[in-house]
Formats: C-alpha cells, structure tokens, sequence
C-alpha cells in the first residue's frame, strides 16, 4: 500500500516537473547547464548530438529544449527543423556563439549568446516554460492534467 501511494506520487512529481531536453557537445558546458536546471528544479535529459535528442524527444515527454547552435557535427539546425515538423509548438532557447540571433526567425526560439552567464539561461527557460503552459491552455488542455 505505501509502495502503491509512492509510486502515485512519484508520478504526480514527474507531471509537476518540468522536463529539459538539454543538447551540448562540450562536457563542461553540459555540466554546467545541468548542474543548473536541476538546482531550479527541472529534470534533465542530456544529449551530446542530434541523433540521441531525436531518440529522447520521441521516447520522453520534453517540456522545452535547451540547444548549442554550434554542436561540432554542424546539424544543430538539422535538429531544430525537426523539432519543428514533428513537435511544432516545442519551445526552444538555442544558444549561438555569434550576435546573429536571425538564423530561423521563430516565435518559438529563443537565442542567447553562449558564455558562463547563467542568469539569461534561467531567464530564458521560465519564459520559454511560461510560454509553453500559455499556449497549451489555450488550445484547450489543462497543465494540471
């Protein structure tokens, strides 16, 4: 009976929290981003490239995606296109190493300048999760569901 109420509530938490897809190539970076999220309190998946966020994406339940534009196969776009076709109102904050931030003009991405700043990827993660709750209710689900 414990065993049954906490298996409940374990799965009420995982509702209840935020899921991340973060995607970087660069172990520190990594690290450091997800050192970051989960002390904000998110779950998060981790993938070193395209193939392995395209497995998570189609396997988890992703609540946004935080994206390096500059991973070293050069398919980070790739990678975008497709979250595009096939979740079409995932959010995305995308970090650049250039000041463009016109690379796919897209009220669903969201680009910052990749540094150690950590504050701007928190910032842009509420929005993009704030977002991602708005546009759910209304098209007519319900968040608590």
């Amino acid at each position: 009976m414990i065993a049954e109420y906490l298996n409940r509530q374990d799965a009420r938490w995982r509702r209840v929290v935020a899921t991340i897809l973060l995607v970087e190539d660069q172990p520190n970076q990594q690290l450091l981003y997800q050192l970051v999220l989960e002390d904000d309190g998110y779950c998060v998946e981790r993938a070193d490239g395209i193939d392995v966020a395209i497995q998570i994406l189609n396997e988890t339940m992703i609540d946004l995606v935080v994206l390096d534009l500059g991973l070293s196969d050069r398919r980070a776009l790739d990678l975008l296109r497709f979250i595009r076709i096939h979740y079409p109102h995932m959010q995305v904050v995308a970090f650049t190493g250039s000041a463009r931030s016109d690379f796919l003009p897209d009220k669903w991405v969201r680009y910052l300048m990749k540094s150690s700043n950590i504050d701007a990827l928190r910032r842009e993660v509420k929005r993009g999760l704030a977002q991602s709750n708005t546009q759910e209710i209304t098209q007519g689900g319900n968040i608590d569901d």
